[in-house]
């Protein structure tokens, strides 16, 4: 039998794998080989019949995988062929993870223990954490999104729905350690990282291990000089000509930064073994950095056309707008209801609401729209046929004279045809002496 094994999250053959043959409900040993470079494995002298193969492999137990297991029938005198594989991304991820959000399609998976003992360390705590936009009440605001681990008995460690392809904080912290912050973690295009972390004791703050490593610049020149911080040894070295060197480590894990005049600085994890040299690179910007022109493409949906509108009239009207997330209209029973919380307006009753009219006196002409369509019936017609769980926002000018010259309409003019015997023309519609305007969700 023979065959290859194949890791499909690194899109590469598996290389030191342990492929495994056993003889169902036998007592003998399995029989065993290893892979090499390039995936192969070998194992001869099989007796006809069915049997069980399967591998192991340290990126199974990081991933949180069982070994992989096929049943084959051998025949004998005919070679048999079987590949085996660690399954697919997606498969994984779902299997881990669940459905995730289309922004947060990324996992990380790894080990995180003692330097010194390698054994998983008790009370540890790993999170990864970013910055997004969030649009609060038709603000864009910066917030910090964060995902904390679970962490396995054995130090294995999963952090689900993370977005791929940006930098990422890393921040790891155990009683008894040094900490592990930086931005260091970068999950793949293809959905998930691999991370492996190693903490050093507090008590260690020197080692025999040595880091040696390359700063240059995104165009591949070396950078003349600047300093390599490892901020949780409280130590800096000189960058010269393009290298540096850090002796006397303790073995572990550690965020180095590379600072260097003019550019952003940049981190980079690096694993320090006992007594070993361990190299590392990091590239920084070729200057300093600028903010790229983006052009975003594609068509607007009717939400985005009218928020867009109501955000430009509200930057010069005079008025109150309410939008998505507002408190007044997550509480509001009727539309009504939210005008409480609009200046110059008064809500009198269940469907009635008026505004402060010149004397003192309130004036009660109120025109609604409802999606750009005038409510005849005011409020009472417009609770009646709106929710405010419907409701994309809402737009009110207590001065008719305030608000967009296209509603500054007066009522129309009473009919002039024939009227029946005993009645007149019905009365004129009084002017309107302010404006609410209601945007619906709903899709046209």
């Amino acid at each position: 039998m023979a065959g290859v094994v194949f890791d499909s999250i690194a899109g590469k053959p598996l290389a030191g794998a342990v492929v495994q043959v056993a003889i169902p409900d036998s007592p003998s040993a399995p029989r065993t080989a290893t892979t090499d470079t390039l995936g192969r494995y070998r194992i001869g002298e099989l007796s006809a019949g069915r049997v069980i193969v399967g591998f192991y492999h340290d990126a199974l137990t990081e991933l949180g995988l069982d070994a992989p297991m096929r049943s084959v029938e051998l025949t004998a005198g005919v070679a048999t062929t079987v590949d085996l594989a660690i399954p697919s991304s997606a498969a994984i991820r779902e299997l881990r993870c669940g459905v995730s959000e289309p922004y947060a399609q990324g996992m990380l998976v790894g080990i995180m223990r003692d330097a010194q003992t390698r054994r998983a360390v008790a009370g540890a705590k790993l999170a990864v954490h970013w910055r997004a936009f969030a649009l609060d009440s038709g603000d864009y605001r910066v917030v910090t999104e964060r995902r904390p681990a679970t962490i396995e008995a054995d130090g294995a460690f999963l952090v689900c729905h993370l977005p791929t392809d940006v930098p990422l904080d890393l921040a790891v912290t155990a009683p008894g350690h040094r900490s592990v912050d930086g931005t260091v973690v970068n999950v793949p295009v293809m959905g998930i990282g691999r991370l492996e972390v190693q903490l050093s004791d507090t008590a260690l703050t020197t080692g025999t291990a040595i880091i040696r490593g390359t700063v240059k610049r995104e165009s591949g020149k070396a950078v003349t000089s600047g300093r390599v911080d490892i901020k949780a040894l409280a130590r800096d070295v000189p960058i010269q000509d393009g290298q540096f060197v850090a002796s006397n480590v303790p073995s572990g894990t550690w965020v180095a930064q590379a600072r260097v005049i003019g550019v952003e600085p940049q981190d980079v994890l690096v694993t320090a073994a006992e007594s070993a040299v361990t190299t590392a690179v990091i590239t920084v910007g070729n200057g300093p950095q600028r903010l790229d022109a983006v052009t975003v493409v594609g068509k607007p949906d009717r939400t985005l056309r009218v928020l867009d509108d109501v955000l430009r009239r509200s930057r010069v009207g005079m008025g109150t707008t309410f939008l998505p997330g507002h408190p007044a209209l997550r509480s509001a029973l009727t539309i009504a209801d939210v005008m409480r919380e609009a200046r110059g307006f008064r809500q009198i009753s269940r469907d009635k609401v008026t505004v402060a009219g010149r004397g003192g006196h309130d004036c009660g002409s109120v025109w609604v729209y409802v999606d750009d369509v005038r409510m005849a019936g005011g409020f009472e017609t417009v609770d009646a046929s709106v929710t405010p769980r419907e409701v994309l926002a809402i737009e009110t000018w207590p001065d008719i004279r305030l608000a967009p010259v296209q509603y500054h309409r007066s009522a129309p003019p009473p009919s002039s045809g024939p009227t029946r015997r005993g009645y007149g023309a019905p009365p004129p519609e009084p002017a309107p002496c302010a404006l609410v305007l209601v945007w619906t969700r709903r899709r046209f």
